[in-house]
């Protein structure tokens, strides 16, 4: 068995984790000025990143329908799926954890678990982490469509 090595962060009081071979950069939130456009509420604006406008995404305003302020120690992570970047903003510092074949399942998911772009349930010293697929996460969110609107 192969074991496959995640990023994992809060939202809310719930962990999730994304496929580590997607994370291109880490950033503090505070050290960008993100610029606002109109556009669905969990998008908040876009940055150039690697000389490309980037969408940032509130995955809260997504999973958990909150508003939240941001603090200094938030976090965005810059993801690359499908030759396009998003940037993802997390609280506080992501971490690195490791998982095997048999720590991760999609048996016990419910319906609106996949609706919500979640892959598997990952447990990690018997803590579960909500595996995102981000690509279906991006497809699905429309940032991609967004991304492409305003570098045209």
């Amino acid at each position: 068995m192969s074991n496959k090595i995640f990023l994992s962060f809060f939202l809310d009081s719930w962990k999730y984790a994304i496929d580590a071979s997607c994370v291109q950069e880490i950033k503090n939130l505070q050290d960008f000025d993100i610029i606002s456009m109109p556009a669905p509420p969990f998008i908040k604006g876009c940055i150039q990143f690697r000389g490309k406008i980037t969408p940032i995404i509130d995955l809260e305003l997504i999973y958990h329908q909150k508003g939240k302020s941001y603090l200094s120690r938030d976090t965005i992570i810059f993801v690359q799926v499908n030759q396009e970047y998003a940037g993802i903003i997390t609280k506080g510092l992501p971490n690195l954890i490791e998982l095997s074949e048999k720590d991760i399942s999609s048996e016990n998911m419910d319906e609106s678990m996949k609706n919500k772009c979640i892959q598997a349930i990952g447990t990690s010293y018997n803590e579960p982490y909500y595996i995102l697929d981000l690509n279906k996460l991006l497809l699905e969110q429309d940032i991609y469509l967004y991304h492409h609107e305003q570098t045209e």
